[in-house]
């Protein structure tokens, strides 16, 4: 499988798969979902739950936001940048 490919909730419950979805924010931390007539499809699937799926967010915040809203344990991986180093600049790859 590739790293681009989305495996369905369905098919990582039913065969045990291990997971890891990788959080950056959720939608409940977005303005623009707040009010939105997916609510409630929102509520139930987003962020999937089951067994063989680990969570990794990337700040404090949004550990203990997904604990009180899902009962989800996460892992804490927060983003660090170097800011004392000049970032690298153009090369043939970027």
């Amino acid at each position: 499988m590739d790293t681009g490919t989305v495996v369905p909730r369905g098919f990582i419950s039913e065969n045990s798969f291990p997971t890891v979805a990788h959080h950056h924010d959720f939608w409940w931390e977005r303005e623009r979902f707040l009010d939105s007539h997916l609510q409630t499809l929102l509520e139930r699937y987003f962020p999937p739950t089951c067994g063989s799926l680990e969570h990794v967010v990337i700040n404090s915040v949004a550990k203990n936001s997904l604990e009180e809203r899902k009962g989800v344990q996460a892992y804490l991986l927060p983003n660090v940048l170097d800011f004392s180093s000049p970032p690298p600049g153009v090369d043939d790859f970027n």
